[in-house]
């Protein structure tokens, strides 16, 4: 398999080898998302939060170790799953953290669970982004909170390793989708000119 095709597909969903490399690689590359994510959270500080496609837990370990609340996580790929537990033992035992199988369209918790919900840099891979949003709704409870963090059209088009498997959006484009799932108060964070951006919105309060 051609190298950049391969590197491609391990961002979709990391696996084996490659899938330790490709989440190593996105841990440092995604540092000033991680930073406007946890902005936000230090703002609202939830009782719950939930981490759409942790990948090896890097993140999701570091809210949980220093910030309150209890962190959850979905992940589609087993093998970042299996990494992310057992990296992740302590954490879980003692209640902060709770992992498991999922995906943006169909998540596994009832509604009005989580004061807040956050994803960096996986909507590229959700088939219906507007179904995702709807479902990322239908879990926030009244007033809570959600961020996604991520690349713009222009800059992915950029990347050779972009042109199979990654859906790409303009800002305008996530934001819009947001309106139409019934998010409100929309914030459009510009953390790298043209490139990067972190959207906030909000759950409508009953």
């Amino acid at each position: 398999m051609n190298i950049i095709k391969y590197m491609g597909t391990q961002f979709s969903n990391p696996r084996g080898l490659g899938g330790h490399f490709s989440t190593f690689l996105m841990n440092r590359l995604n540092t000033l998302q991680y930073k406007s994510i946890e902005a936000v959270l230090r703002q609202i500080t939830p009782e719950r939060s939930l981490d759409i496609g942790f990948g090896n837990g890097h993140l999701l370990r570091r809210f949980a170790k220093g910030l309150p609340g209890q962190f959850y996580g979905i992940e589609t790929s087993d093998d970042m799953l299996e990494l992310a537990i057992r990296k992740s033992e302590a954490l879980i035992a003692q209640g902060r953290l709770a992992l498991g199988p999922g995906n943006a369209l169909q998540l596994p918790f009832p509604p009005d669970f989580f004061d807040f919900a956050y994803t960096v840099n996986t909507v590229y891979f959700w088939e219906d982004p507007l179904k995702g949003y709807l479902e990322i709704y239908r879990v926030l409870k009244p007033g809570a909170v959600f961020a996604n963090a991520f690349y713009t059209k222009a800059w992915l088009d950029r990347l050779p390793i972009t042109r199979q498997g990654f859906m790409k959006y303009t800002a305008a484009d996530l934001a819009r989708m947001a309106e139409i799932a019934g998010f409100e108060n929309l914030r459009l964070i510009e953390i790298l000119k043209n490139n990067i951006y972190c959207l906030v919105a909000a759950k409508p309060v009953d």
